[in-house]
């Protein structure tokens, strides 16, 4: 019997164990960055995912892994970039990014409200330029991974794209 009580308790300990770590991922993964220790750059000069913080100018971004010397991996199926401040109604998005093997080729669909365009990747970080359009009222980029997929050797992130920077150009 006294083994059965240690089962359980070890048990009970192993489940709240993975709880907070699942816990903790999925804080991680939404993380919103503290505007304490945001940086100032201007919009035109955009984001350095290799950057600890983002700028000034970003309001919260979710699905993206933390930083590492070359940039940030998306984690997840979605990224979501929200701005402080609504988009120009033209202007050029231009991310520097690349693709997992499981996402070369594949539509990766990026959204500004109703605006929509989808992108091939490929797994060379290469400069994609967008042409957006909006009513002016947007503050969010919306970026869908088709296949993300957890690494292996026990990291539990589930990557995508590798961003490496981002940034808007004001189109008159």
């Amino acid at each position: 019997m006294r083994y059965k009580s240690s089962f359980f308790i070890l048990l009970a300990l192993f489940i709240l164990l993975v709880s907070s770590i699942q816990s903790a991922n999925a804080k991680a993964k939404s993380a919103v960055p503290p505007a304490l220790d945001a940086y100032e750059v201007a919009l035109t000069e955009g984001i350095n995912f290799s950057n600890p913080e983002y700028p000034s100018f970003i309001e919260g971004v979710s699905g993206m892994s933390g930083p590492e010397a070359w940039g940030r991996w998306s984690d997840g199926k979605e990224v979501v970039f929200t701005f402080k401040n609504p988009f120009p109604q033209k202007f050029e998005l231009i991310m520097k990014a690349s693709v997992l093997p499981a996402n070369v080729g594949k539509l990766i669909p990026v959204s500004v409200g109703k605006w929509s365009e989808n992108l091939k990747m490929t797994t060379e970080s290469t400069d994609y330029t967008l042409h957006v359009k909006t009513t002016g009222k947007e503050k969010e980029i919306r970026i869908t991974i088709p296949n993300p997929a957890p690494p292996g050797n026990g990291d539990l992130r589930n990557l995508g794209i590798r961003f490496v920077s981002m940034k808007i150009i004001i189109v008159k």
